[in-house]
């Protein structure tokens, strides 16, 4: 009996019911979500991560294309809206109109730009695709625009869903700042330039917020950074930069909005500066002068400094000072062997790093070996 009601229970267990079968998950490239839209000067600069996954998770290995959709509206013209210290007129009149969904936007954009996989490495930028636009800020009639963008990947298997929509209010932009200069000095780099006088329009006393400062690579690379060096807008016409030693070029832009869609100028010809180590290790502390038998003995503590290459030991006698170490000193002491009898003498010791910057001397006391 038991072992009836044993096999019963096998039997009930094998006979449920199958379940539907799942449709396969479609090996595509996965969507864009982080597509960003910036406007600099009289130009749209779109940027975007560079496809690299399947919607199942695995790599994305061939790239066929990437295309580009752009929809244009048109806005009412609002003089009254905004001021020089607030929201552009631009932006106010859009803040008033509903911003697309991605339905209606595969329905009314248009196709801006195909980028194929031959083509593809010359928008690229880090790790990020960088691709620019130049619409028509408004309309002959003075009105408005807003664009609205997208892009899709489509690979060998397939074509990804619409990307995030990333939208623009354009403005009459300011010129790029006048005069950039940047000098090397010890703590950095000095860069100073003049507030643009006009706009892209040729408007003067353009609306400007502060200025965003940009640091590229000493040569190559993309002309458009994304990432500016000041997390805030500067306020002042200087910065201060303090890189990695070595060459690098800049670029201010002046800023509309530092707000998301960003808005700035367009990015001046760039300047070069070359930032090398010009700090001095600190000066040796606790220097003094033993006088001996027939020499004096200069002794001082050691400088703690990661790039120390050694000291330089000088004497002066009224106006003169001579310097009377032969190359650099590693030791924490000199003995001078002839000093001068009958004089003051005051003893100095400078440290000295490895690119050849040395400090301040730190003195002695003055002293005197009799006659």
């Amino acid at each position: 009996m038991k072992r009836a009601a044993v096999l019963l229970l096998i039997l009930g267990v094998g006979c449920g019911k199958a379940a539907p079968p799942h449709p396969p998950v479609p090996i595509v490239p996965k969507e864009t979500t982080d597509l960003q839209a910036i406007q600099r000067g009289p130009k749209f600069v779109l940027s975007w991560s560079y496809p690299s996954f399947t919607t199942t998770g695995t790599s994305l290995n061939e790239i066929e294309k990437i295309i580009v959709y752009r929809y244009r509206e048109t806005g009412p013209t609002d003089e009254a809206a905004g001021s020089e210290e607030e929201i552009p007129a631009a932006v106010v009149a859009f803040d008033k109109i509903p911003g697309l969904l991605g339905p209606q936007f595969r329905k009314v954009a248009e196709e801006l730009a195909d980028l194929d996989a031959k083509a593809l490495p010359g928008f690229v930028m880090g790790a990020r695709i960088l691709y620019t636009d130049r619409p028509a800020i408004r309309s002959d009639a003075g009105e408005p625009h807003r664009y609205t963008y997208a892009v899709v990947t489509k690979g060998r298997r397939g074509t990804s869903e619409l990307s995030n929509l990333a939208s623009v209010v354009p403005i009459d932009a300011p010129l790029p700042p006048r005069s950039l200069k940047a000098e090397t000095t010890p703590p950095g780099i000095m860069l100073t330039w003049e507030p643009p006088s006009e706009s892209v329009f040729g408007e003067s006393a353009p609306r400007i917020a502060g200025y965003n400062i940009y640091r590229l690579p000493p040569a190559g690379g993309s002309s458009e950074p994304l990432i500016s060096v000041n997390e805030e807008p500067v306020k002042d016409t200087t910065y201060r930069d303090t890189p990695a030693y070595g060459t690098h070029r800049y670029g201010v832009t002046a800023v509309v909005s530092g707000a998301s869609p960003r808005i700035e100028s367009e990015l001046p010809l760039l300047v070069t500066a070359e930032f090398s180590d010009l700090l001095a290790p600190p000066a040796p502390a606790a220097v003094s002068a033993l006088v001996e038998d027939e020499a004096v003995r200069v002794v001082w503590d050691a400088v703690q400094s990661p790039d120390l290459a050694g000291y330089r030991v000088y004497r002066t006698r009224g106006a003169e000072r001579a310097l009377l170490s032969q190359g650099l000193i590693t030791d924490t002491f000199f003995n001078d062997p002839s000093p001068e009898r009958g004089v003051d003498l005051i003893y100095g010791v400078t440290s000295v790093d490895a690119k050849g910057n040395e400090s301040e001397p730190s003195l002695t006391t003055p002293v005197l070996i009799s006659r």
